[in-house]
């Protein structure tokens, strides 16, 4: 080990990609443009509901907001976790519905500022 505390060596088995087709880096590359999606929308739905004096939706919208970020942490947590599993020859993968709840609630978040910005609006 060099380079600080956890991180493997340049050239080592743990530092290269578990294998040619790169499954783990485009399964969370995915997970983090979903997240990154979620993020913008969030942001854009508060700026939107705060634009229109609908404070008591803003929350919801932050929550989505806090919902986004956390998938996007734990879809780095959990490519590092697996990837370290699969390198080291372990072979069993973390199973875990973190991440996807994150999302998905961040989504019916977003869903729910989004019609209520459109009902107390009419969308103008």
């Amino acid at each position: 080990m060099s380079g600080g505390a956890g991180t493997p060596d340049a050239g080592s088995p743990a530092s290269s990609p578990f294998d040619p087709g790169l499954q783990l880096e485009r399964t969370l590359l995915a997970w983090q443009r979903t997240c990154l999606s979620l993020v913008i929308g969030s942001a854009l739905c508060v700026r939107l509901l705060a634009a229109v004096d609908r404070a008591p939706v803003v929350p919801v919208a932050l929550g989505a907001l806090v919902l986004s970020a956390a998938g996007w942490a734990t879809a780095v947590a959990r490519y590092r976790r697996s990837h370290d599993s699969l390198v080291r020859d372990h072979r069993r993968l973390a199973a875990g519905g973190t991440l996807i709840t994150c999302t998905a609630v961040a989504a019916l978040l977003l869903a729910v500022g989004g019609a209520a910005f459109v009902v107390t609006t009419g969308g103008r």
